[in-house]
């Protein structure tokens, strides 16, 4: 997830550094798997003013995450994607047919 302590007023590339994953029911925050996963992504244009105004409406989480879901925590993935990318992708009309976050991030960093 983008911590508040790691992200930068108006940049638009940010690196990922770490990773989120299931297991057993719990989330774990780890490193990625490879240094290929280790890589910066370039954020559309519009992108950045979003992110900027989030903080002044809503805290991060517990753990200094920027988007969380309501209590704080980290949002699951699927749940990040029944709920944010399968609407947005609607909205937008996207040109791929299931959109998932690893073909979201794929086709962004293009």
């Amino acid at each position: 997830g983008l911590h508040a302590d790691r992200y930068q007023l108006g940049q638009r590339i940010f690196r990922i550094e770490r990773s989120l994953a299931e297991v057993g029911g719990h989330l774990r925050v780890g490193h990625p798997k490879t240094a290929a996963a280790r890589l910066d992504v370039t954020l559309p244009r519009w992108l950045p003013v979003v992110i900027d105004q989030h903080p002044a409406a809503y805290s991060p989480g517990t753990d200094g995450l920027l988007f969380t879901a309501r209590r704080g925590e980290p949002i699951r993935r699927n749940a990040f994607r029944l709920r944010i990318l399968l609407p947005v992708a609607d909205t937008l009309d996207a040109p791929w047919e299931d959109p998932d976050v690893n073909a979201v991030r794929t086709r962004c960093n293009r």
